[in-house]
């Protein structure tokens, strides 16, 4: 009885034992005590079923409890530990056992939750903030089990308040068909800092610069990893990075607000370059989930249409409890069509399986130590990733719309990757290995890219990589370059000699080294 409805494998089997709880429920007594023998009891609630007589009841006899619309078993001998909600005391001997929902497809249906780990209450519908639920694991029970059918519907599941503890975590697997969507997510908190845009300095890739500000400041201050609204510039939204001395805040690319609720819509990076002094900003620490997995699978592709997806939007993935940031990852089924929206990851993550969607990071704040290990393609548009030391991506992925890779760290780019208008910051090195590309786009800042594979690019690296911070092969700013045959003396691997002609001070477009690593357009002139 301990099994959702949904976990049974066979459809068949999972029908008969639905009909069995709809034709015990049609033979119920009247609420109160047992009526005679063969008939089931329905009660209001949990406190009615613990205050129900069980006399002249045995092991194996039947309750309703209308709240949870679920079936429940009596143990007149055991001395089970209650909980409340699955396992509650009789008002004689033994313990009253949770059974299956009687309206697990009505709870498949229902698009909006609500769940308040804090002034929830499992009795309640969820379907309000007044009546969210408490707790997560009371959802998968409704709807039978965590690996749960959306059926071509957008179910919002909002977080009324913050996850404090990991009694209660993020397991959710959803089978979607036709379209439909999950979608995580909180509204907004109180605002952490108020104030204005005081001394611009605008992101140019060319110029090496990426968007940084001073700001004037009403209420609060400006923290790493809040997220910043800009209520001039129709509400497009950025990360503070890091402080670069003075009160210069770094600040990640402003991207146009997210629209929830747009499930069928395949979110995009768009730019918005318009951030100048004066301009409104509000700064939010976003409210903790603890999610370690964000599963399940679209069932059904059609081509052209995002076919729904599994969403985690304006949350900050935390870790309780854990001795160190980034032991414990998130989980992510790429066939679940995950995208990560405008939050802050505190956790690193490992993405297993291939999908015709590949998982998308819009706009995300990632301070775990450790990004992850990855078992399939994923792109992060805009965003930082910071405070990364040691990370490394074990797949091929993508970074574009001005990621900034920030902090002492070194961060590893797998065979297949591309780096499309990335910034560098401070000390940090990417490393790439096997086949990378920068084919297009400008990579930037102050920090390094270093090549232990092939990384591609096209047309001058002075535009590609216009980074004082430089290149290297192996971890070192030289290499060779060979005219007809012969191998040049060893040349400092720089932009400008990658593009001079091949001689004893260019490159004529391919360094390498005795190792096999290289910088290369494809040409040696």
């Amino acid at each position: 009885m301990g099994k959702g409805i949904r976990e049974y494998s066979d459809p068949g089997a999972e029908g008969r034992l639905e009909e069995l709880i709809r034709m015990l429920a049609s033979r119920a007594g009247p609420a109160g005590p047992a009526g005679p023998s063969g008939t089931v009891p329905i009660v209001a609630n949990i406190a009615a079923l613990s205050a129900l007589s069980i006399v002249g009841l045995s092991t194996g006899s039947l309750a309703v409890v209308q709240t949870l619309s679920a079936l429940w078993y009596l143990d007149t001998a055991s001395t089970a530990t209650t909980d409340g909600i699955t396992v509650v005391a009789t008002s004689g001997a033994g313990r009253w056992f949770r059974g299956p929902s009687m309206e697990t497809e009505v709870a498949q249906a229902q698009t909006a939750w609500f769940i308040d780990p804090v002034a929830g209450n499992d009795e309640n519908t969820g379907l309000t903030s007044p009546t969210a639920l408490k707790t997560k694991a009371e959802r998968y029970r409704r709807l039978g089990g965590r690996e749960y059918l959306v059926p071509g519907i957008n179910v919002i599941v909002t977080y009324v308040n913050a996850d404090t503890t990991n009694t209660d975590p993020l397991l959710d697997a959803p089978l979607i068909r036709s379209g439909g969507s999950v979608t995580h997510t909180s509204a907004l908190p109180a605002t952490s800092f108020t104030g204005t845009l005081l001394a611009v300095t605008a992101k140019s890739r060319s110029g090496n610069q990426a968007l940084n500000s001073t700001f004037t400041t009403s209420t609060g201050a400006i923290a790493v990893g809040m997220l910043l609204v800009n209520t001039s510039r129709s509400n497009s939204r950025a990360f503070a990075v890091r402080n670069l001395g003075s009160n210069v805040w770094l600040i990640t690319q402003p991207l146009a607000a997210y629209t929830l609720g747009t499930g069928g819509t395949f979110p995009t990076a768009t730019e918005n370059d318009n951030w100048t002094n004066g301009d409104t900003i509000n700064g939010y620490a976003l409210q903790n989930i603890d999610a370690p997995v964000l599963g399940g699978q679209i069932l059904d592709y059609v081509s052209g249409s995002l076919n729904g997806g599994h969403f985690l939007y304006q949350l900050n993935v935390f870790e309780p409890n854990a001795p160190e940031v980034g032991d414990d990852p998130i989980n992510v089924d790429a066939r679940s069509g995950a995208f990560f929206i405008e939050s802050n990851i505190g956790r690193s993550y490992n993405v297993v399986g291939n999908a015709q969607f590949v998982p998308l990071w819009l706009n995300c704040f990632f301070s775990g130590q450790g990004v992850g290990k990855i078992g399939g393609f994923v792109t992060f548009a805009g965003g930082a990733i910071a405070n990364t030391t040691g990370a490394s991506f074990y797949a091929p992925c993508k970074l574009q719309s001005d990621v900034i890779v920030s902090g002492n760290s070194i961060l590893g780019m797998h065979d297949g990757g591309f780096l499309i208008n990335v910034y560098v910051d401070g000390t940090t090195t990417i490393t790439t290995t096997g086949t990378c590309s920068s084919a297009t786009g400008i990579n930037y800042g102050s920090g390094k890219i270093n090549s232990q594979g092939i990384h591609q690019f096209t047309g001058l690296a002075v535009t590609t990589f216009p980074l004082s911070g430089g290149l290297q092969l192996n971890g070192v700013a030289t290499g060779y370059s060979v005219t007809t045959g012969v191998v040049s003396s060893p040349i400092s691997l720089t932009a400008a000699h990658l593009d001079a002609a091949s001689g004893a001070a260019g490159f004529g477009g391919t360094a390498s080294n005795l190792a096999g690593a290289a910088f290369t357009n494809g040409t040696q002139n």
